[in-house]
């Protein structure tokens, strides 16, 4: 639709009013030109509401829903993106905007944009944990089983752990369920970054020994967020009920989420999983790796000190030779990744950290019966 110059202006005058909340201005358009309330005033057809609740013009939004020329439907006016203003509201946060909305259209909340997001998965999305919980409230009767998955994994994928209790011990069939992606909750909670507690303080200690102990603890004092851990014991709880071959399958598929977890050096993790269900310890990989074969190869100590939880079976194990042949000491001498090289800066510190692991690993396959 090509525009008339006056238009033009006139709606660039109303984008404007409606970015700085001015109300007053966009008010005198409206009674002029009614029907401009439901223009398209961006280059994805935003309207003034679109506009004013993404720039959270919270005075502008409620006087606009409540124009005696907003219909109920008006608010279900969608842009480009498929978006309606309630997008906009829920993903910036905004309580407020988003409880007006809702109080004259209840069924904003289940409207889809153009990528079939809700705005409780938009919200999640961009770490509106609070949102997420206001908006489960209005929507949890409506939710289907696949975009509670989806909300679930977006939820863990940004540390929002609150909302995803209150999601799981809700619905405990997610624990079985996979995303779009195919991959489960737990496939997402197996990668997640570790957050580090204390790190050595050098003015607390000597020189030297700080200097021993700076290549251990940056990885030493890494643990899993508590309620993440509380994420995957329950999870746990409701994937090992199934039989053995369904295990299987539900935790190997898109990939195995035992070796994602070990190349993360995600032990607590792992030793969730082992304590209920002791039989991943001889799952291996395409390459007949197994956990401790892939910590010893990630430099992850915590992991590879799981094998002592193992008893005799340890020695299974640790003398269980991979597809080039090699054992899990062959690997020990192996350098680490780039990237598990680089947790501490210099060539210096590096050696000194793969000697120290050198020194106390090989010490420690000769305690579990492995013999050179």
């Amino acid at each position: 639709m090509v525009l008339t110059v006056e238009t033009r202006k006139r709606h660039l005058k109303l984008y404007r009013a409606a970015v700085k909340g001015d109300w007053e201005i966009a008010k005198s358009i409206f009674e002029k030109y009614p029907g401009d309330i439901l223009a398209k005033i961006s280059k994805v057809d935003d309207t003034p509401l679109h506009m004013a609740a993404a720039a959270n013009r919270t005075r502008f939004v409620k006087e606009l829903v409540i124009h005696k020329h907003m219909k109920k439907d008006d608010l279900a006016t969608t842009n480009k993106e498929g978006k309606t203003a309630l997008c906009h509201a829920a993903a910036s946060g905004n309580m407020e905007l988003v409880n007006l909305m809702l109080e004259k259209n209840g069924e904003l909340a289940q409207i889809r944009n153009g990528k079939n997001m809700l705005p409780i998965q938009m919200a999640a999305l961009l770490g509106q944990e609070q949102m997420v919980l206001h908006l489960y409230k209005a929507t949890k009767d409506s939710l289907k089983d696949d975009d509670l998955i989806e909300l679930l994994v977006t939820l863990i994928n940004n540390y929002l752990y609150d909302a995803a209790l209150l999601l799981v011990n809700n619905h405990r069939q997610l624990a079985t369920l996979r995303a779009g992606n195919k991959e489960t909750a737990l496939h997402a909670l197996a990668r997640m970054p570790l957050t580090s507690s204390e790190v050595a303080n050098p003015n607390q200690q000597g020189f030297l020994k700080s200097l021993f102990n700076l290549c251990t603890n940056m990885v030493q004092n890494q643990r899993m967020h508590p309620k993440a851990l509380e994420l995957v014991e329950i999870l746990w709880k409701e994937v090992i009920l199934l039989d053995d071959k369904q295990i299987s399958e539900l935790i190997g598929l898109p990939s195995m989420l035992i070796f994602v977890a070990a190349e993360h050096g995600n032990d607590q993790f792992l030793s969730k999983l082992i304590d209920k269900y002791p039989d991943l310890i001889f799952k291996v990989n395409e390459h007949q790796y197994s956990i401790f074969h892939i910590a010893v190869l990630n430099r992850h100590e915590k992991i590879f000190n799981l094998i002592y939880e193992t008893g005799s079976i340890k020695d299974l194990i640790v003398v269980k030779l991979d597809e080039k042949e090699n054992n899990i000491l062959h690997l020990a001498a192996k350098l680490p990744p780039p990237n598990r090289l680089n947790i501490v800066s210099g060539a210096a510190l590096q050696l000194q950290r793969e000697l120290l692991w050198f020194k106390v690993n090989i010490y420690t396959l000769f305690l579990v019966g492995l013999r050179l």
